[in-house]
This record gives structure tokens, C-alpha cells and sequence, in this order.
């Protein structure tokens, strides 16, 4: 599961680096963290009946820590696309285009939103979570 975490993060760290122009990434890593949390709600059958429920219920645990990803990813994808938008009116002017203050303002409350929505994905409690998982008898 961390590595599933770890892909995500390095997503959103080529996105924030310029590395990667597009979000795709992003969102296929969060599909893919959440698919393999749901999956892990199902342990093999062959287990005792007090190892799956320990397993079901850390796996319950940890997909609710992976579904309160949604809004921090999309704060930050939202921030980002803003900036870019930022970007093509400093670039490019145009005449209903914002003051250069105005655009500075917009810069930095939109960077702020971004670096935000990073530290509470990095702050999210998924590896704690997951370190519960181990701990289950089998």
C-alpha cells in the first residue's frame, strides 16, 4: 500500500515540479491507491475468521485516510491549473486580462493553495493506518 501512497506523491511532485504538464498521473495514482485499498477489504477466505475481520477492519480504516484524499488532490489540481492560467495571461496579455497586481495576488493565493494541498497529502495518516495491517494475526 505505501508504495501505491509513495507513486501518488511522486505524481504530484513532477506535476508541481513542471516535470509533467498534465494531471493524468495524478488521478490514475488515486484511482489506483483506492483500488488496492478496496481490495484489501477482501483477505482470502483460507484466513481465520479473526484475521479477516482484523484485515477488513484496517482495511476500512485505511480507505477512509485514502478517500479524504479527493478534496486535497483536487485543491490542488485546481491551484495548479489556476496558476497556469496566471501564467498565459502574464504571458500573453490580452485586453480583459487582469493588472500585473492583480495577477501577482492571484499568483500567490493560488501557490499557497497548491503548497496547502501538498502538506495535507503528505501529513495524511495512511502509513500509520497501514502499519496496522501487519499487526493482524494469521
Amino acid at each position: 500500500m505505501l508504495p501505491r501512497f509513495a507513486r501518488l506523491q511522486n505524481a504530484l511532485t513532477d506535476v508541481d515540479t513542471g516535470a509533467v504538464a498534465h494531471f493524468d498521473f495524478v488521478q490514475f495514482e488515486h484511482l489506483e491507491l483506492i483500488r488496492h485499498t478496496r481490495a484489501l477489504q477482501h483477505p482470502p477466505t483460507a484466513l481465520s475468521a479473526a484475521s479477516r475481520q482484523c484485515l477488513q477492519n484496517g482495511a476500512s480504516q485505511l480507505l477512509q485516510e485514502v478517500m479524504l484524499l479527493e478534496l486535497p488532490i483536487a485543491d490542488y489540481l485546481q491551484a495548479k491549473a489556476m496558476l497556469g492560467v496566471v501564467k498565459a495571461h502574464r504571458t500573453a496579455p490580452g485586453p480583459d486580462s487582469p493588472t500585473a497586481t492583480a495577477l501577482d495576488a492571484m499568483r500567490a493565493t493560488h501557490q499557497a493553495a497548491a503548497q496547502q494541498a501538498l502538506q495535507t497529502i503528505a501529513d495524511t495518516p495512511i502509513a500509520q493506518v497501514a502499519g496496522l495491517l501487519p499487526g493482524c494475526p494469521l
